[in-house]
Formats: structure tokens, C-alpha cells, sequence
């Protein structure tokens, strides 16, 4: 995975399960949290209220079987 140097991947992160009322405890329901840090950017056109940011990324996956 290529992502923004500042970018921060978090694994695991266990889901909440309402059935059990408690979070999940396999890895199997494990789940990975990307955070980047929003840096808006203002437009040529003072007249153009929003803002913009890219967010370049890159995931891969291969089967190593």
C-alpha cells in the first residue's frame, strides 16, 4: 500500500457486534483504520467557497498461494 507519508494505518480495530454487545475479539472481523490529515487548499477563485484536497493512494493485493 502506497499512501501520504503523514498517512496512518491502524490494525487491528475490532468491530463493534450489537448481538453480542461487546466488540469482536477474532481477527477474522478485524478491520484497518486510514487516517490522513486534511489539508484543504483554497481555490484560484476567491469567489468559489470550497476547498479541495487529493488524496493519492495505491493498494495491491496478490495471492500467494
Amino acid at each position: 500500500m502506497k499512501v501520504d507519508p503523514n498517512a496512518r494505518l491502524v490494525w487491528p480495530i475490532y468491530p463493534f457486534n450489537p448481538y453480542g454487545n461487546a466488540s469482536e475479539t477474532s481477527v477474522e472481523w478485524a478491520v484497518g483504520a486510514l487516517s490522513v490529515d486534511l489539508h484543504t487548499a483554497k481555490p484560484a477563485d476567491a469567489a468559489i467557497r470550497h476547498k479541495e484536497q487529493q488524496i493519492a493512494f495505491t493498494i495491491s493485493v496478490s495471492d500467494s498461494q
